[in-house]
């Protein structure tokens, strides 16, 4: 009985860590448009991100916003697990402009920091958890509410 007692435990113990370590994340990156013209943000490629689907692109309309939902990968197979997650888009207007958008979500010494990053000539504000997190990131960006807002001029 005390054996059967103690395999229970154990076997308890390694189910609630390994959901713990294996459990995905949702965010939601609220992009604000604040110009008179329209932006398209295509996703490109990502790393450890189960969506949106690379390739798919979404439209923020003049002096308007939308809300992307995300959800991270945590699985066992490849380096997701405690590995950095990345989704990198393009963004441009009704002119031929292209600029590159990078979020990444990383961990660094034991905590996990978000960045969301821009390439040059793409104009935007960038806060996670009210803070900048386009220059070093910032740490322990949770999922909701939108707390990852980034705002193109």
């Amino acid at each position: 009985m005390k054996k059967i007692f103690s395999s229970a435990v154990l076997a308890s113990l390694f189910m609630v860590a390994s959901s713990h370590a294996l459990a995905s994340q949702d965010y939601t990156v609220h992009f604000e448009n604040t110009s008179a013209k329209a932006k398209y943000v295509k996703q490109l490629n990502s790393q450890c991100m189960h969506s949106p689907k690379d390739g798919s692109t979404n439209t923020v309309p003049p002096r308007g916003g939308i809300d992307l939902p995300m959800t991270d990968s945590n699985n066992v197979s490849g380096a997701c697990t405690n590995g950095s997650k990345e989704i990198n888009w393009a963004v441009d207007d009704e002119n031929p402009t292209i600029a590159n958008l990078t979020f990444k979500h990383y961990k660094l010494n034991g905590t996990w920091y978000t960045k969301v990053s821009t390439s040059s000539g793409l104009s935007a504000t960038i806060t996670c958890n009210n803070r900048d997190c386009s220059t070093s990131g910032s740490p322990g960006v949770s999922g909701e509410p939108s707390p990852i807002i980034i705002t193109f001029n």
